[in-house]
């Protein structure tokens, strides 16, 4: 393709030209009225173009490398430019996938939008709210699907194919549930279905979508149907069903909402009823100690969340293995610390109020998940210190003291852990399995709060002897 331009001051005239054994095509930045086409001897073709033209095709009987001149006028303007003519182009049609060319058919559910298998989460299970389901903060199925499906193809053939996937939840008769039927378009589907490129003896993959009414839909087994199809119809090429079980919430959530749900108007109870008695009795020295370490604390786990985005990215809900280790045992040795040097009731609600709002004005963003968390955090933080007797001058002297405290602190901890649990499944349907949820009560719930206390206690120690 060669361009040329010749022009006036006002109105430049640019045009560039085709040529293959069939014709010449010229195409100008203006509307041209007259084109030519000449060779060595002389004009090929004249056409005038009737009320001009930004694209013309001229006709003609061309030998493949021979030199051409292409020439267009426009109002009194003319441009031209040389070129030669090449060979013509050719586009063969994709071969038909055969069922020889699919070597397996696999899927994974639940995935997200990237195709990833989520493993902190039951495989081949849909799990639906309660009564509560109208707390959630979640789209609607009409809007957003449910859960995604990774739909995993091999393929055996020398040379890539394209293929059709298409993925439908059906009964065990081989019907499609109303309830399991996509609505975000103007005409409802019964399947969703999407093109694959396979590549040459390699597997490819795609996601695809899993809609589901949670009003309409009944609980018990269903079946995602794949189906691998040729672009060009036929019969399938491969199918593959996978059991989907579709339960509601047993009585295990239902009890930790309740529990949860408690402990939050416990805990905003005990700060409203007892504030005005905890700050009257403050003296400024232990008003500084809350206020200093508390932030601390929080602004840590603010810098900590900050920091693990890059690591959630890559680990997913496996996330707080890594990053909690540095938050939760800094946390709890931040606490252990304060309630040492501040021992009186409303110290830990206190810090936990003032650790939340500087975490809050850090980041630059309140959550109603926010009240809902200082809430239970003072509950279940101002118990563990009753519990613990760390809100009696001289608790560190009795026998046993840090072990009950610690023993405290840690069932706080996994309480606290457990609450959030419990707000992501309302909230966000995020219903973990129970290897994963055991494993994240162990872990950052128990393990790096016994490790927090057992690093405060020579740290406290050490503070006693420089300022006793």
């Amino acid at each position: 393709m060669i361009a040329g331009l010749v022009g006036c001051a006002a109105e430049p005239l640019a045009i560039e030209a085709d040529a293959e054994p069939t014709g010449v095509s010229i195409r100008a930045t203006r509307a041209i009225d007259r084109v030519e086409v000449r060779d060595g001897a002389g004009p090929i073709v004249r056409r005038d173009v009737p009320g001009g033209a930004l694209q013309v095709w001229i006709p003609a009987a061309l030998s493949v490398g021979a030199p051409l001149r292409a020439i267009a006028s426009a109002g009194g303007t003319s441009a031209a430019v040389d070129l030669r003519v090449g060979q013509p182009v050719s586009v063969a049609p994709p071969r038909a996938a055969t069922a020889a060319d699919v070597a397996a058919l696999a899927s994974w559910f639940p995935a997200d939008a990237f195709g990833v298998p989520e493993a902190a989460r039951t495989p081949d299970r849909i799990e639906l709210p309660g009564i509560w389901a109208v707390w959630t903060w979640r789209a609607l199925p009409e809007q957003a699907p449910w859960a995604w499906t990774r739909v995993e193809v091999t393929s055996r053939a020398d040379e890539p194919r394209d293929v059709a996937v298409e993925m439908r939840v059906v009964d065990a008769v081989g019907r499609v549930p109303a309830a399991f039927v996509p609505r975000v378009r103007d005409r409802p589907q019964a399947s969703v279905s999407t093109v694959l490129r396979l590549p040459a003896r390699a597997p490819g993959s795609v996601t695809l979508p899993v809609f589901v009414d949670r009003n309409s839909v009944e609980p018990g087994v269903y079946f995602r149907e794949i189906t691998v199809s040729s672009l060009h119809g036929g019969a399938p090429l491969r199918v593959a069903r996978s059991p989907m079980v579709v339960r509601r919430s047993g009585p295990v959530l239902a009890a930790g909402i309740a529990l949860a749900g408690s402990g939050v108007l416990a805990g905003w109870t005990l700060l409203l009823v007892g504030l005005r008695r905890w700050l009257r009795g403050l003296s400024p020295a232990d008003a500084l100690v809350i206020g200093l370490l508390g932030s601390l604390g929080h602004l840590a786990g603010a810098v900590v969340q900050l920091a693990g985005a890059g690591v959630g990215a890559v680990l997913g809900p496996f996330a707080p293995f890594a990053t909690g280790l540095v938050d939760d045992l800094l946390r709890a040795c931040l606490l252990a610390t304060m309630l040492a040097l501040v021992p009186r009731p409303g110290a830990a609600a206190l810090a936990a109020v003032v650790g939340t709002t500087v975490r809050a004005v850090l980041l630059g963003s309140v959550h109603p998940l926010d009240f809902l968390a200082i809430g239970s955090t003072v509950a279940w933080l101002e118990g563990a210190v009753w519990m613990g007797g760390a809100n009696r001058a001289g608790w560190m002297d009795r026998p046993l003291a840090w072990w009950r405290f610690g023993a405290a602190l840690v069932s706080a901890n996994v309480a606290l852990t457990a609450t959030s649990l419990v707000f992501g499944a309302v909230g966000w349907r995020l219903y973990y399995s129970a290897g994963y949820v055991a494993a994240i009560l162990i872990l950052p719930g128990a393990l790096y709060a016994a490790l927090g206390c057992a690093v405060a206690v020579p740290f406290v120690a050490s503070l006693r002897r420089v300022a006793p």
